[in-house]
C-alpha cells in the first residue's frame, strides 16, 4: 500500500514547508478555475483552448505529485480527441474528484503535525 502523504513529504522534502504551501495554494486557487473553464469549452467545442489548458494542467498536477489526477486529464484529452463529449464531462467530473480527495489528503498532512519528519521515520 502506497503513502498517501508520500507526495506532499517529498514537495516538503525538496521545497522546504513555506513553498510547498505556497504551490500547494496556488494548485488549489488555479486548477479548480481551469477545471471549470473546460467544462464550458468542452459545451463550446473549443478544442484547441481545451487541449492548451489541459497541457498545463497534466504539468501541474504532475509537478504536486498528483499523478492520477495528471493521468485523468491525460485521458480528458484522449477522449475529447475521439469528440465524445458526454464522456469528456464524465471525465472532468472523475478528474473533481481526484482532486478533492488530493486537496483533503494534503490538508490533513498539513494538520496531522506529522510534516518535517524524514521518511522512514
Amino acid at each position: 500500500m502506497s503513502n498517501l502523504y508520500e507526495p506532499f513529504e517529498t514537495l516538503e522534502r525538496d521545497l522546504g514547508i513555506a513553498a510547498f504551501k505556497e504551490l500547494l495554494d496556488l494548485f488549489k486557487n488555479t486548477f479548480p478555475i481551469k477545471l471549470n473553464k473546460i467544462d464550458k469549452e468542452i459545451d463550446a467545442k473549443n478544442f484547441e483552448s481545451i487541449f492548451f489548458d489541459t497541457h498545463q494542467m497534466v504539468s501541474s498536477a504532475a509537478n504536486m505529485g498528483a499523478h492520477e489526477i495528471a493521468r485523468l486529464v491525460k485521458e480528458l484529452e484522449a477522449v475529447l480527441r475521439s469528440s465524445d463529449l458526454q464522456k469528456g464531462h464524465e471525465t472532468l467530473d472523475k478528474i473533481r474528484t481526484e482532486f478533492a480527495i488530493y486537496i483533503a489528503n494534503a490538508d490533513n498532512y498539513l494538520s496531522s503535525g506529522s510534516h518535517g519528519v524524514p521518511l522512514g521515520v
